[in-house]
């Protein structure tokens, strides 16, 4: 994933800053791991052999106090949800989700492009070098796919060379992979190569986004772009970088790559070698979750909307949730959520200095105080499609998880329970009637394993009425 390697490349880390809960219990820095040895590993599918029996055998019960009162069957019977079955369950649920999210400005160059990547043909051997190739050729024709991704695509992606020369003249070679082919970042773009099949789905979600007015939070493709090298095509993606810059002035700089199993105990970072946080980590540093405050999102006219105190986490929550059921639809999964966390002293602008992306207040206590905190977010990775099982644990994980989808379960898993994992960061708890007509979820959530990453009061009702199972059962 390329933004494993943002922070450093951008020279962001994390300082000793500790943060704390709300009733003041200092947290520490998440523990050390190693690589687990192939003995580690045998115990591991063990654990997962031993958590399916169990699963099937207990009676399961979602874990919000809200719902306790209700007399609707939530029972489990082990099901697996068939492919026949999700197109019916997305078409049932929430229909009018989308109401309310679209923005009532047109993007005129948006209408006149097709989906196809710009071709160029070179004899360069590097990603570096297919860039700096690329101001010999012609290549005002090339789609500028920002405008699919609404304001924040618009005021994220520049023009062509405007990025070539951002890009040469700022970013670094990522580490690791093979040189020449490792991913390229900026303060503001990601350059990274794409797989034919990756391409393929780029293609696809490009298909889906056009003419859409909606607004989104998945992170922008700036560009799609093919260079012929001989026989061989190489694909290359341009998108938006999601950090903030300035944030290397702040004493706190932190970025968490999420999706939804806080409880895979190997779904945390390695505090040696690895940049970028994962969800365990993110529980341990707030235990009680993020409570967005404000979101601002790039506007019409490349000034920044506002989303204020509970509408704020509500749009936060209804945007994400509207993004993951596309991305269902389209069988995509193995996203995450990137949210990028750190301090406001007022020292570094940051605010001015990351207009041109989503970004949000929160108020963290730290110290024993309630200090500000600024959150730049968005979807990311959005290629992989359910079919692809790429290697030993992918084929394992689609095979044991038997498309549950808890909290405890390593990646990937197929793409609707992917996505009812995903919405349950900001507090949805979606169940569905299946083939039998039960209603039934394939979160099997504890109480003891209840967390939520980001409330929201918006999620909590939702999380009601797909409770109830009314909406999928159509009353």
């Amino acid at each position: 994933m390329y933004y494993l390697y943002i922070l450093s490349v951008l020279g962001l880390s994390a300082t000793g800053l500790r943060l704390e809960n709300e009733s003041s219990t200092l947290l520490t820095k998440p523990d050390e791991i190693a690589i687990p040895s192939q003995e580690e590993m045998d115990a591991i599918l063990a654990e997962i052999f031993e958590e399916v029996e169990s699963a099937e055998k207990a009676d399961f019960e979602f874990a919000w106090e809200e719902a306790e009162n209700s007399t609707t069957n939530h029972t489990v019977d082990g099901s697996e949800i068939t492919p026949e079955m999700v197109d019916q369950i997305l078409a049932e649920i929430d229909k009018d989700d989308d109401i309310g999210l679209e923005v009532d400005w047109d993007w005129e160059e948006d209408g006149e492009q097709n989906d196809t990547a710009c071709t160029f043909s070179t004899v360069a051997t590097s990603l570096p070098e297919w860039l700096a190739d690329l101001r010999n050729f012609d290549h005002s024709s090339c789609k500028d796919f920002g405008p699919r991704f609404g304001a924040w695509g618009k005021s994220a992606c520049g023009s062509l060379p405007s990025i070539i020369s951002d890009v040469l003249a700022e970013s670094k070679e990522a580490s690791g992979g093979k040189s020449g082919t490792k991913p390229l970042v900026s303060s503001r773009y990601v350059v990274k190569l794409m797989d034919e099949i990756e391409h393929n789905m780029l293609n696809k979600l490009l298909r889906e986004l056009r003419g859409s007015r909606r607004l989104t939070l998945l992170a922008p493709t700036c560009r799609s772009l093919a260079f012929q090298v001989g026989s061989t095509t190489h694909y290359v993606q341009i998108a938006a970088n999601l950090a903030m810059r300035g944030a290397q002035e702040e004493l706190y700089s932190r970025i968490f790559d999420l999706k939804g199993n806080h409880l895979w105990k190997y779904r945390k970072a390695d505090s040696k070698n690895d940049f970028v946080m994962k969800d365990v980590d993110f529980k341990a540093t707030f235990p009680k979750g993020i409570n967005i405050s404000q979101v601002m999102l790039p506007g019409k006219h490349l000034s920044q909307d506002s989303y204020v105190g509970e509408e704020a986490a509500d749009f936060f929550a209804r945007t994400l949730y509207t993004d993951g059921k596309l991305l269902a639809r389209l069988g995509l999964m193995d996203y995450s959520l990137l949210v990028h966390v750190t301090s406001v002293t007022g020292r570094s602008g940051l605010t001015a200095l990351n207009t041109d992306k989503p970004t949000a207040y929160a108020v963290i206590r730290t110290g024993g105080e309630d200090e500000l905190f600024l959150l730049s977010f968005g979807i990311i990775d959005l290629l992989m499609h359910e079919s692809e099982n790429r290697g030993f644990m992918n084929k394992l994980a689609f095979t044991m998880t038997l498309s549950e989808c808890r909290v405890t379960e390593l990646d990937p898993i197929p793409a609707f329970p992917y996505w009812i994992r995903f919405c349950r960061m900001f507090g949805m708890r979606m169940a569905y009637s299946n083939s039998k007509g039960t209603c039934t979820s394939c979160l099997h959530e504890r109480r003891s394993q209840s967390y939520t990453y980001f409330p929201s009061a918006w999620a909590l009702k939702h999380a009601q009425e797909h409770h109830s199972c009314n909406a999928s059962r159509g009353r």
